[in-house]
């Protein structure tokens, strides 16, 4: 059995210490429109790894073809 180290499902707080923000501030960002809807798992609010990550690519820098 793999033991599995990365969460499937992130809470407000467990996002918030993966970006190392406060609480209050993911939830300011999600009224901004600035994160994706969160899902409801037994009444609470959890986003799923693959929107976080999705997220997290767009805020990457475009690398420009001949530029360094």
């Amino acid at each position: 059995m793999q033991s599995q180290l990365t969460p499937q499902f992130f809470s407000d707080k467990a996002l918030a210490g993966r970006w190392d923000v406060s609480r209050s501030t993911i939830w300011r960002w999600r009224a901004e429109g600035k994160l994706p809807d969160p899902i409801k798992i037994n009444g609470s609010s959890r986003w799923p790894l693959p929107d976080i990550e999705a997220l997290e690519r767009s805020f990457r820098p475009k690398a420009t073809k001949g530029r360094m």
